[in-house]
């Protein structure tokens, strides 16, 4: 889903790294300078962002969720630097190359979306995740959602690489969209920026997702191997390293 990535300003009560003095006030809410999320081959990336544990109480869509931190307060998280088929309203073929700006092309996106949507109600629903900031970008977008990485499992899974049974259950879930075909690259500035576009390289090379299409509008199956199915939110927990 579009979001355009204005800082507004309206930021939640957490401490940037780096500028924190004196002896840390008390909190329930687990906030540390994180490494960001993994790369392709199982490493962490040097984003040092703030990262904050949260649950997520609720899937909006494919690229926006809702979460409550340990403390009890809540924010909706925009995922950085990835986009979506919108869910409702209109869908922009323009913006998904290899898309023509057809009714077949626009059915298709549409068609998508909802894949988009299932894939992030199946792999984040009810669970814990890590929500990490990017120094690199914009705080808040226009809608005042916080834009950040979502890190699953513990945030540093090693080994893997693309290999869908273990990065889809750990480290960063805006690059698990990107390399199974559910969403682009979002043209902004943030730091993780080079590399996303090599991950939506190699998925349109592999016509991973919605990049294979066909002409037909025609989804096919999806390339993760995952079951793509609505659950609920109480339905699924992955424990983190620290947890809430």
């Amino acid at each position: 889903m579009t979001e355009e990535t204005t800082d507004t300003g309206d930021r939640p009560a957490t401490t940037s790294v780096g500028t924190r003095t004196g002896a840390p006030e008390a909190t329930e809410a687990s906030e540390t300078a994180g490494t960001g999320p993994e790369t392709e081959d199982g490493r962490t990336s040097p984003v040092a962002g703030t990262s904050r544990a949260a649950l997520v109480t609720r899937v909006i869509d494919g690229d926006t969720i809702e979460i409550r931190y340990p403390n009890g307060t809540a924010d909706t998280v925009r995922l950085l630097g990835v986009d979506t088929p919108e869910v409702s309203g209109d869908v922009s073929p323009e913006e998904f190359e290899g898309i023509p700006d057809t009714e077949a092309g626009r059915e298709y996106l549409r068609e998508w979306a909802e894949r988009a949507d299932a894939f992030a109600r199946e792999e984040l629903s009810g669970t814990r995740i890590q929500v990490v900031t990017d120094p690199g970008a914009d705080r808040r977008g226009r809608y005042g959602r916080l834009l950040a990485y979502v890190v699953r499992g513990d945030g540093n899974r090693t080994g893997g690489g693309d290999d869908a049974s273990e990065s889809n259950r750990n480290g960063s879930f805006n690059a698990a969209l990107l390399r199974e075909g559910y969403a682009r690259v979002y043209d902004s500035s943030f730091s993780e920026r080079e590399r996303y576009d090599a991950i939506e390289a190699r998925a349109q090379e592999r016509s991973a997702g919605l990049w294979g299409f066909d002409g037909e509008g025609t989804t096919g199956a999806p390339t993760s191997g995952l079951a793509i199915a609505r659950v609920q939110a109480d339905a699924r927990s992955f424990p983190l390293a620290h947890p809430l």
